[in-house]
Formats: C-alpha cells, sequence, structure tokens
C-alpha cells in the first residue's frame, strides 16, 4: 500500500540547465534521513516534462542506486521494519504512447511504481481517460498510481470512472487535489454485505455503480488516496485518505513525516498543530506557480546549488524571494 508521506521530489540544475546530480545527491539523503515514505520523481514539482529520455534514465537509476545503497549501509527501522523508501517514477504525458514508453522504462530500472497524471490539453471524455490507463495498465507490472490535478490539466477523473479503474489490476492509488474524494469512495462495505441482495438499497446501489464487482473493489483497503497538496492533507486523513504527495517535505522532511505519523495515528490533536504550524510555509511555497518558490527556497537553505528552473518557468519575482525568504528566516530555516 502507498500511504503516509510522499515527496514531489525537485529536479536541481546547474546554471547552464544540466542535471546537477551532486545537489540531487543532497536532496535525497535528505529525504531519507527524514523517513518520509517515498520520493516520486518527474512530477510537476520535478519538472518532468522539460526532461529528455536519456535525463529521465540517468535520474531514475542514480536515485534507485542511491536509496537502495542508504538503505544497506544504514539498518534503519521504521516502526520495527527496516526502511526503505519507496521510488515512485512520475511518467504521465498527453500521448498515451509516450506514457507507456516513459512507464516501461521505469519498471526496468527498478522503480517501485509510476505516478501518471491524466492527459492534459487534449481534455479526453471520460472513456478516453479510462482507455488511457488501460493501455497504460496492460503494458507494465509494477503499481499505477493515478494522478488528477484539473487545475493543470483541463480534464477531472469523475466519481464513476475511478471506480472503473480501481478493476484494473495495477491501479493502486490516486493523487487527487479533491479531499473531499475519499468519504464519497470509502463506504462501509461490511455492512453492505449484511443487506439482502433483493433489498431495494442494495440494487439501487448496484445500478449506480453498473458493475458490482469494480463497486466491491472500490471498497476493499488496497487502493488509497492520497492528498494533492500539502493544504489538504489534514483533511485527507479527516475523510478517509491515507496520506499526501508533499511539496513542503522538499524542505522540511522531518516536521511534515511528524504530521503525518500523527494523523496516521489519529492523534489529530497533533496532526492540526503541525499542521496550523506550517500553514504560512505552505502558503509561500505556492507564491508563484510550483516548483519555482520550492526550488528557491532550497536553494536559500543550501540544499541545492542554484534556484535554476526550465523554460518556459522562469525565476521568481524579487517581491516573492523577499516574502520565502522572510518565511523561512522566521522558521529558522536560514
Amino acid at each position: 500500500m502507498f500511504q503516509g508521506l510522499y515527496t514531489a521530489l525537485i529536479t536541481p540544475f546547474n546554471e547552464d540547465y544540466s542535471i546537477d546530480m551532486e545537489s540531487m545527491t543532497n536532496m535525497v539523503k535528505q529525504q531519507f534521513n527524514g523517513k518520509v515514505d517515498g520520493v516520486i520523481l518527474f512530477g510537476t514539482s520535478g519538472e518532468g516534462m522539460t526532461l529528455t529520455h536519456d535525463e529521465r534514465h540517468q535520474v531514475i537509476r542514480y536515485v534507485i542506486d542511491l536509496v537502495n545503497k542508504l538503505t544497506m549501509e544504514s539498518k534503519t527501522l521504521v516502526h520495527g521494519k527496516p526502511y526503505q523508501p519507496h521510488v515512485i517514477v512520475g511518467t504521465g504525458t498527453n500521448c498515451t504512447k509516450t506514457t507507456i514508453e516513459q512507464s516501461v522504462q521505469a519498471e526496468k530500472l527498478g522503480a517501485d511504481a509510476v505516478m501518471v497524471v491524466t492527459p492534459y490539453y487534449n481534455r479526453p471524455s471520460q472513456d478516453g481517460i479510462y482507455e488511457h490507463y488501460k493501455s497504460i495498465n496492460d503494458a507494465i507490472n509494477i503499481p499505477i498510481i493515478l494522478y488528477n490535478v484539473p487545475t493543470r490539466t483541463g480534464v477531472h477523473i469523475e466519481d464513476m470512472t475511478l471506480i472503473k479503474l480501481m478493476g484494473l489490476s495495477n491501479v493502486c492509488a490516486l493523487k487527487d487535489y479533491e479531499s473531499l474524494r475519499p468519504i464519497r469512495i470509502y463506504i462501509d462495505w461490511s455492512a453492505m454485505q449484511k443487506v439482502n441482495t433483493t433489498n431495494s438499497h442494495n440494487t439501487f446501489i448496484k445500478d449506480a455503480y453498473r458493475n458490482y464487482e469494480l463497486f466491491v473493489a472500490a471498497c476493499t483497503s488496497k487502493f488509497t488516496i492520497l492528498a494533492g497538496d500539502d493544504v489538504n492533507s489534514l483533511s485527507i486523513y479527516v475523510n478517509g485518505g491515507h496520506g499526501c504527495v508533499s511539496v513542503a517535505s522538499n524542505i522540511i522532511p522531518e516536521i511534515c513525516f511528524e504530521l503525518h505519523e500523527a494523523a496516521q495515528q489519529m492523534n489529530m490533536q497533533k496532526a492540526r498543530a503541525i499542521h496550523a504550524h506550517l500553514h504560512p510555509i505552505y502558503n509561500s511555497l505556492f507564491c508563484e506557480v510550483n516548483p519555482v518558490p520550492v526550488k528557491y527556497a532550497a536553494y536559500k537553505m543550501g540544499l541545492i546549488k542554484t534556484p535554476v528552473v526550465r523554460q518556459p518557468l522562469h525565476t521568481m519575482s524579487s517581491h516573492n524571494k523577499e516574502k520565502v525568504c522572510e518565511i523561512l528566516s522566521r522558521y529558522g530555516l536560514i
């Protein structure tokens, strides 16, 4: 199961826009020390759409080898078990063929899973979304995390489509920007089983979901829903979800891990206190489009050598640089 804290890892660049592998090493080691449940390469924060096939190969292989090496050397235990964070690779594009090629590449290099965003710009129908994911599902043998972010892609995975996608063999989780989704999807299946199949309510459920088996699949514990951003991370837990894909954990993984540990243990008083404490950081990291602010913050904290982003992204305005620095200083991060 994919649950807990996953860092949407930034991709550090040198001044000439080449990949800064030294800074990438620093970032991965920091995440490892922060005991995050996993790192996600080439998501929105990782600027995956601007990397070439060869660059993706280089980074995936390097990060997986580094995580394996750190695991062997540290022998760290988390909850009594050997600690090894997942390495997940963002492979989604608006071309099904390209997405399959990148997903196959990730699998061959040893990724634990792929995260696949809905096709952007094309704006496919719900049937088109399903067939896109089915084609990817049929081409690989590792878990698939769906990524629903309509503000960037222009399309939304509707509940009925999600239920259908849960029936695919490799689809195991959803990164979602809709914090109320879990409570709509995870109904009490054990209670429903006690209802006679001839009961009108149960018949309604069958009709509403069209496919009874997919409905059953949706109500198992095998599928997890992760918050798509830090601001919604706590509400996901409250509504029945299982974790978060975080931007803030690029720079403060330890305290983000503490928040998610508290939430998973249902210590909501502690989780709410940490969440409220971190809100100014969350807001500062989205004062401009992600990942521009978080890369600047990581640069100011000495985690990466430059705040460079690849075009068409652009360096942050002077005003917002001051805003980020003020927050980092207030929290003792610089």
